[in-house]
Parts: C-alpha cells; structure tokens; sequence
C-alpha cells in the first residue's frame, strides 16, 4: 500500500513539473548588431546578441511584455508582445537597428606651439 502511495505521489510531482516547464517561450531573432541589448521591461529577463547580431533567450509570462533593444550607436527599439503569442513555444523577431547620427558642432585647430619656460634650479 504504500508503495502505490509513494507512487501515486511522484507520478502527481513529475506531471505538475512537466506542466510548468510547457509554459517557458523562447524569444529568438536577429537585430544586425553585435552586443545589442534585449531586455524585457520590467523584470530582470534579458541576454545580448552575439557577434552576427543572433539572440535567444527563455521567458515565461502570463501577461503583453514590451522588450527593449539596445546599442550603443543605434536608435533605441521597443517591441511588444502580446499574451496570445507567448503562448507558443518560440517567438521570432527580427529587424535591423537604425544607426543615429549626431552632427557635432565644428572644432578648430591652431597650429601654434605653446613656448614653456621652466626656470632651473641648483641644489647644492
């Protein structure tokens, strides 16, 4: 009898573990850039793109996400997720990041050598 109990009990543990495992989405995609940074607003879920600009990462999410895509040199990009789509075992997103440009104001250079004097001393 207890045999049947004990087994009764772990054939319940190891059906709840595979259920919850079922509710993880793998978000994957390409941005173009190497070391973007994707995050999900909000939580503390994230990962980088690889040198090709190739990133995957793992969530599970009971409600829309909004993921943020990062570089440095690149203009910001924020995507959102909806509920219905994380449902599904794998996620694809791919874009290309936009380049920002910056126009510096103009610099000017002198061609005059700065003359110091240095007076020396002797101690005896």
């Amino acid at each position: 009898m207890k045999r049947i109990v004990l087994l009764i009990s772990l054939m319940i543990l190891f059906s709840t573990i595979s259920i919850f495992a079922q509710n993880r989405t793998t978000i994957y995609g390409n941005v173009g850039v190497e070391n973007a940074n994707i995050r999900v607003l909000n939580t503390q879920y994230g990962t980088s793109s690889d040198v090709k600009g190739n990133y995957s990462f793992s969530i599970k999410s009971d409600k829309d996400i909004k993921l943020l895509y990062s570089c440095i040199g690149y203009q910001d990009t924020t995507i959102m997720i909806r509920h219905k789509e994380l449902k599904k075992d794998s996620v694809n997103i791919s874009f290309e990041m936009r380049p920002v440009y910056y126009m510096l104001p103009e610099v000017g250079i002198s061609g005059e050598k700065v003359i110091r004097y240095r007076e020396e001393k002797y101690v005896m």
